[in-house]
């Protein structure tokens, strides 16, 4: 059967993907993914609880694809490559296992997939092309830096678009995207928006726009990454790169951004609620390693194996809580620490945990053959080699359940924990607001509230020439110079000294004057009677 010549074909075939694109398109997966689930917990609870479990089971077998994909390039062995190769192990191991828990904990465990994979992307582009050298065709898109930085934010899923009053805006993470060059990448088909897909900014607020890669688009960037112009990937340390905006920062493309989410204080109350979640399946598995009942041999290494698969999963999810208080705001919050020390030591036990679940499976007696030339063994022997195994497994997992339910105890310690260090920080902001307040009469509170509803003007007096002063209110307060000065020198408000006092010098809130407003208007102050003078006594018998 001979090939047909290419003008004969009645439609283009589209080429598969790269390497390097299917790795780009891997990301896009995942951002989609924790976009489906964040839309499931806006829902709550009327939504099913394991709606995602198609889709997490679907980007496993796509990352496998992935891994299968990259060896097949049979590139040399470098610790670059194999470090991106086992942490694609570990998100198909992730994303599987996300399949089986709820909601909370699966969006947990894909969190950091979009990086990920964008980060193994770079890795493969910069291994190719130090192996191979560049392939010498020619890009159909030539990106400058600030589109390629762009579609890389975009590829990490750290990019959206919202409107506000007729207005366009983009929100973005590490990297700075303008609309304008948002609106360049849509012209030229390399980018596009799903309408209402991504998370709100806010709680109760509405879904946003998320910026996703078109077919273009991920072609466009997976050429800019293998250009020879492009430069190595450096392994690098999150926690050593700067937080702070205005610090010089490494080029995304070729030292993706670190794989953290912070997280404002508002949201640690779901993060305590996870928590506490983690903690009951931490005490579901205790209660199945306390009750087991098994057989030594086939029969045990059937039951444990997914005890262990389930205290290694429990594991992870440890960790990622731990990388998400730790990149937090929360670490700014008093009495964090004992927080994070104490989730590393759920950490530890958790681990142990599948040590003890581990050893439990070596000294499991196995049914099998010896080497040739050694004896068979006889019944009596078996019997005495179940004996002393049963003796250690039993041990084994003992220890497996107390680990366990020091797993689940830590989790709820630092659940209470951070939910205390907080109502103290809110308390400890409420009183030191309370006290940098200062206190009001009801006559210059009146004047505050008015003049922040329809706001004033402090003009100079026609009728008493040069000089003199007067506050003109928007709704015809009436408020005399005196509460005026007092107000002003409390630094409650103040005024627009670039115009001239005959035009009218707009009068101006400060953050101080909002925040004694919101505090409840004072009590009017009794007067107390004026005391008569008494009158002198009459003496009896004096005449005048």
């Amino acid at each position: 059967m001979t090939t047909p010549p290419a003008e004969g074909l009645l439609f283009d075939v589209a080429a598969p993907p790269t390497p390097i694109e299917r790795l780009l398109l891997l990301a896009d997966q995942y951002v989609q993914h924790n976009d489906m689930l964040d839309r499931l917990l806006r829902a709550g609870p009327a939504s099913e609880p394991d709606a995602h479990a198609g889709s997490a089971e679907q980007l496993a077998s796509a990352t496998r694809a992935a891994i299968k994909a990259v060896a097949d390039e049979r590139l040399l062995h470098s610790h670059e490559l194999s470090d991106a190769v086992v942490r694609l192990q570990q998100l198909a191991f992730l994303s599987g296992a996300s399949a089986d828990q709820g909601p909370h904990t699966a969006r947990t465990l894909t969190a950091l997939a979009p990086e990920a994979a964008m980060e193994c992307a770079g890795t493969l582009a910069y291994e190719i092309r130090h192996r191979r050298g560049s392939t010498g065709n020619v890009p159909h898109h030539r990106l400058n830096s600030t589109h390629r930085t762009a579609l890389w934010e975009i590829g990490c899923g750290n990019v959206v678009a919202t409107s506000s009053l007729g207005r366009q805006y983009v929100r973005y993470r590490d990297e700075r995207v303008l609309i304008g060059t948002l609106r360049a990448l849509e012209a030229d088909g390399l980018a596009e928006r799903v309408p209402k897909s991504a998370p709100s900014a806010y709680l109760g607020g509405p879904l946003q726009d998320r910026v996703r890669l078109t077919a273009a688009g991920t072609t466009a960037l997976a050429d800019a990454i293998s250009s020879p112009h492009s430069a190595r990937p450096p392994r690098h340390d999150t926690r050593a790169r700067s937080r702070h905006r205005g610090v010089s920062r490494p080029d995304p493309l070729t030292d993706p951004p670190e794989s953290h989410h912070p997280m404002p204080l508002l949201d640690l109350a779901d993060h305590v609620q996870q928590l506490r979640t983690l903690a009951r399946e931490f005490e579901a598995l205790h209660a199945r390693v306390r009750d087991l009942s098994y057989t030594p041999g086939t029969d045990a290494l059937r039951q444990i194996s997914p005890l262990l698969l389930k205290a290694q999963d429990l594991t992870a999810t440890v960790l990622v809580h731990l990388g998400t208080l730790e990149s937090s705001a929360y670490t700014s919050v008093a009495g964090s620490r004992s927080s994070l020390e104490g989730l590393a030591s759920v950490a530890v036990a958790s681990s142990q945990a599948g040590n003890d679940l581990a050893n439990a499976l070596l000294a499991n007696p196995y049914d099998s053959a010896p080497f040739p030339g050694y004896p068979t063994d006889d019944a009596t022997t078996r019997t005495a080699r179940r004996t002393e195994a049963i003796a250690k497994m039993t041990e084994h997992l003992a220890d497996a359940a107390h680990q366990l339910d020091l797993s689940a105890t830590g989790c709820h310690y630092v659940a209470t924990g951070i939910t205390q260090d907080l109502d103290a920080a809110r308390k400890e902001t409420v009183s030191a607001q309370a006290a940098s307040v200062p206190s009001l009469t009801r006559t210059q509170y009146d004047a505050l509230k008015a003049l922040a509803l329809g706001g004033g003007h402090l003009y100079e007096s026609a009728q008493r020439g040069p000089g003199a002063t007067r506050v003109a209110t928007g709704d015809g307060t009436r408020i005399s110079m005196a509460t005026f000065r007092a107000l002003n020198k409390r630094g409650l408000v103040g005024r627009d000294m670039s115009t001239r006092l005959s035009r009218g010098q707009k009068i101006t809130f400060t953050k101080l004057g909002h925040q004694a407003l919101s505090s409840p208007r004072p009590a009017a102050t009794t007067a107390q009677p004026a005391r008569t003078a008494a009158a002198p006594p009459t003496l009896q018998g004096a005449r005048r």
